[in-house]
């Protein structure tokens, strides 16, 4: 069939694929592990001096644990940029816990998403207060977003913060927790949140074997400085006791009134005794005045 005069000509090319050059290769990722490295060590030397404890991260547990000020100061450096969406994926597949708000938070860096973070919270956590909630999950999701981004997970952590933890600061008298690698992975939660709330709040080993012998419960952070708040606020009611006299022996009595009744009775015969020979006396008398 001829071709209609209207139809492009089809024209065949062949492409020829240039060889890699592994040296080029090569040497790009050298160069690109070079500059993450000196970034790196430029950072731990230079940077990380500069963040200030209890404002860009708190120790916690003998962790650095990030707070949201450190993350924003880390996200400014690192020209990240955050921004957040619902996470309904986390909230799908955690449906049975009540009052859930999960969020995803992807960093970009010149429009291009190079780091992503997630983070969520429970009503039941906040007293039902919706904008805490929030606000917590958004940070968790942000400052899990930062450390993930800039591969500093060996330097921070967010495992816990003040805000968590109503300010908890690790006794001194804390154990410290020891795996038995023969002792099979055991996941705890708050004995009250579950039986009052019905919620499973997961706490760490620690935290289990340290509420456990304090309190004689697994309990949460927030629920174990609740309990010392109120212990220490109930107000006390009870008289100390007064020390008790010691009850007299009722045979001793007897045997102390006995005495005291034979001493009288010695003395009454005494005083009688007296009494006669004053009488004899005065008879004596008498008779010699009749002579």
């Amino acid at each position: 069939m001829p071709k209609k005069s209207n139809e492009p000509e089809v024209v065949e090319t062949k492409q020829e694929i240039e060889p890699v050059n592994q040296e080029t290769t090569l040497a790009t990722f050298k160069q690109g592990v070079d500059d993450l490295l000196a970034k790196r060590e430029y950072f731990i030397n230079q940077v990380l001096p500069k963040l200030k404890e209890k404002q860009d991260f708190h120790i916690i547990l003998g962790k650095k644990s990030l707070s949201k000020g450190g993350a924003e100061k880390l996200a400014s450096i690192y020209q990240l940029v955050a921004t957040f969406d619902k996470d309904n994926d986390t909230v799908e597949m955690l449906s049975e816990v009540k009052g859930m708000v999960a969020y995803v938070c992807d960093l970009k860096r010149g429009g291009f998403i190079v780091g992503q973070g997630r983070g969520a919270d429970t009503l039941g956590g906040n007293n039902g207060d919706p904008n805490k909630t929030i606000k917590m999950a958004q940070k968790r999701a942000y400052v899990d977003a930062v450390i993930r981004t800039t591969g500093l997970s060996d330097i921070f952590t967010q495992d816990m913060s003040p805000e968590d933890t109503n300010g908890y600061q690790k006794p001194s008298n804390e154990p410290t927790y020891h795996a038995d690698p023969q002792e099979p992975v055991k996941n705890h939660y708050c004995q009250r949140h579950y039986s009052q709330l019905k919620e499973k709040i997961q706490i760490t080993p620690a935290e289990a074997s340290f509420s456990k012998k304090k309190y004689g419960f697994e309990l949460c952070r927030k629920c174990q400085s609740e309990g010392d708040k109120a212990k220490d606020e109930q107000p006390v009611t009870s008289q100390p006791k007064q020390a008790e006299k010691p009850k007299s022996d009722a045979s001793q009595t007897k045997k102390e009134v006995a005495q005291e009744m034979e001493k009288v009775n010695e003395a009454t015969d005494k005083v009688e005794t007296e009494d006669e020979k004053l009488d004899n006396a005065i008879s004596r008398a008498k008779g010699e005045d009749s002579k």
